[in-house]
C-alpha cells in the first residue's frame, strides 16, 4: 500500500484506487446490473436473454418469469419436462424423446424418429422381413441369378458378406493394434500371433475385393460407401 493510501488519500480510477486496489461505492462502470472494474453488483440492467429466472451476467434468481408455450419458453428458449407436444416419440418443440410411440415402419429394429433400437423384431420370411421390408444376408431363394424375394444378386450378396465380415475385422484390428503397441512396451507379447491372424485375414478379404471385376459387384461396393482405392495395401507391420 502506497503512503498517501494510508493517509486515505487514494488515486481513484472509478470505483477502484489504482495504487492499493481498495474499493468505494461510487464511480462504477456499469455493464447491466454489474461493474466492469469490481464487479459489484447492483438490482437493475439484469441480462435474462438466456433465462427469464436467472440472470446471465450475476446470476440474480426471479420467480415465475418464463412465457411459457407448452414445453419452451418462447422468450429465452428455455426448455421444461412438461407440456411437450409428442408426435410419437418424439416432442416437435423441443425434440425431447420417449420409449413410447416409436416408428418402426421403415426398420422394426430402428425407431426412423429418434433412432432408439431393439432385437429380434423382424418377422423373417427368409430374406426379407414382412413388416417392415428390410432384408438381410442369406437365406435367399434364388430364381437364377436374382433372388426372387428382395431382388438382390448373387454378387450383391457375395460383397455384403464380405463387407460386412471386414466392418469387424476393422474393429478387431483397431484392438490388435493396441495389443501390438503394448507388445512393442513389453506387454501382450502372447497376443501377437493372434494380432497377425486378424491382419493377414484383413488383407485377405481386401484382396477379394480389390479383384471383384463385375460391374454389379463393384455397383455393390459403391453402394456401401467404398471404392476400389480403399482397398490399397495397409501400411500396418505386425
Amino acid at each position: 500500500m502506497g503512503l498517501m493510501c494510508i493517509f486515505g488519500k487514494h488515486i481513484w480510477s472509478g470505483c477502484k484506487c489504482s495504487t492499493c486496489g481498495k474499493i468505494r461505492d461510487e464511480g462504477h462502470v456499469w455493464r447491466g446490473c454489474k461493474c466492469s472494474i469490481c464487479s459489484t453488483t447492483r438490482d437493475e440492467g439484469h441480462d435474462w436473454s438466456k433465462d427469464c429466472e436467472s440472470c446471465i451476467r450475476c446470476k440474480a434468481p426471479r420467480k415465475d418469469a418464463h412465457k411459457w408455450y407448452g414445453c419452451k419458453c418462447s422468450a429465452c428458449r428455455k426448455t421444461r419436462d412438461e407440456g411437450h407436444k409428442w408426435v410419437g416419440c418424439k416432442c416437435s418443440t423441443c425434440g425431447k424423446t420417449r420409449n413410447e410411440g416409436h416408428d418402426w415402419r421403415k426398420d422394426c429394429e430402428l425407431c426412423s424418429c429418434c433412432g432408439a433400437s431393439r432385437k429380434d423384431a423382424h418377422q423373417w420370411e427368409g430374406c426379407k422381413c414382412s413388416t417392415c421390408g428390410k432384408t438381410r444376408t442369406g437365406a435367399h431363394k434364388w430364381d437364377g441369378s436374382i433372388c426372387s424375394v428382395c431382388g438382390k444378386s448373387r454378387d450383391d450378396e457375395k460383397v455384403d458378406v464380405i463387407i460386412a465380415r471386414l466392418g469387424e475385422l476393422d474393429t478387431l484390428l483397431g484392438g490388435m493394434l493396441l495389443i501390438m503397441d503394448l507388445a512393442r512396451h513389453g506387454e501382450g507379447e502372447a497376443l501377437r500371433p493372434q494380432a497377425k491372424a486378424f491382419k493377414e485375414e484383413y488383407m485377405s478379404i481386401r484382396t477379394i475385393l480389390a479383384n471383384i471385376g463385375s460391374d454389379e459387384a463393384k455397383a455393390a461396393l459403391k453402394k456401401h460407401g467404398l471404392s476400389l482405392q480403399y482397398m490399397e495395401t495397409s501400411r500396418i507391420k505386425l
